[in-house]
């Protein structure tokens, strides 16, 4: 069930990051400090589930 998880959040990214790069002409990258987003305990979930840095290096 986790492999499959981790499979459909792998296929959203590539399809968002093929998609942002084939349609824009500038992608602009803001560096947040997640470290310290995490702490908040209401969205650490949510932040660590949107696997920004793999997002990121797809892009």
């Amino acid at each position: 069930m986790h492999a499959r998880i981790a499979d459909r959040r792998l296929d959203h990214l590539h399809k968002v990051t093929t998609r942002l790069v084939r349609e824009t002409q500038t992608v602009a990258i803001e560096d947040l400090s997640v470290r310290n987003m995490l702490r908040n305990r209401r969205l650490a979930r949510v932040i660590s589930d949107a696997s920004w840095s793999q997002l990121r290096s797809m892009l």
